[in-house]
C-alpha cells in the first residue's frame, strides 16, 4: 500500500500529529500513515480528571524522563512526562484546562507561515 506521507516514532499520534494527518487527509488522494508507540489509551484513568497523577511514571503510558538543565534547578532535576500511545502526552493531561489572562505573552505568527491565521488576540 502506498501513503503519501508517513509519521513513525514516539508522540507522533498526540493531539498535533492526528490534526496534521486529518488535515493532509482532505485531499482525497492523499494517504496518511500513523504509527505511534505504546498503545490505544484505554486506561480509566485517562477519563477521570487528575487520573494522571496514577499513569505519569507507568511505562506503558509515559515516556518521560528527567531533566537536567544546566545552570538551573541547582544541579537537581525536573520530571517531564511525555504520553506514550494514542493521543500522545494529551494522555496525561488530567483533563485539566488552561486559559489564558490579559496578561499573558502575546505571541505573533507570520500570515505567509501560517495561511489563514487572524493573528493573535487577547480575551
Amino acid at each position: 500500500m502506498f501513503y503519501g506521507y508517513g509519521a513513525l516514532g514516539d508522540c507522533c499520534a498526540g493531539s498535533a500529529g492526528c490534526t496534521l494527518a486529518e488535515r493532509l487527509c482532505e485531499d482525497s488522494d492523499l494517504r496518511v500513515l500513523l504509527i505511534e508507540s505504546g498503545g490505544h489509551g484505554q486506561s480509566v484513568f485517562i477519563r477521570i480528571p487528575a487520573g494522571n497523577g496514577i499513569l505519569i511514571g507507568n511505562p506503558k503510558y509515559d515516556q518521560g524522563a528527567d531533566i537536567r538543565t544546566p545552570g538551573r534547578l541547582h544541579g537537581g532535576t525536573i520530571y517531564y512526562p511525555r504520553g506514550s500511545g494514542l493521543g500522545g502526552s494529551s494522555l496525561l493531561n488530567g483533563m485539566s484546562t488552561f486559559t489564558a489572562t490579559g496578561q499573558t505573552a502575546v505571541i505573533k505568527v507570520p500570515t505567509d507561515l501560517m495561511p489563514g491565521y487572524a493573528g493573535s488576540r487577547r480575551p
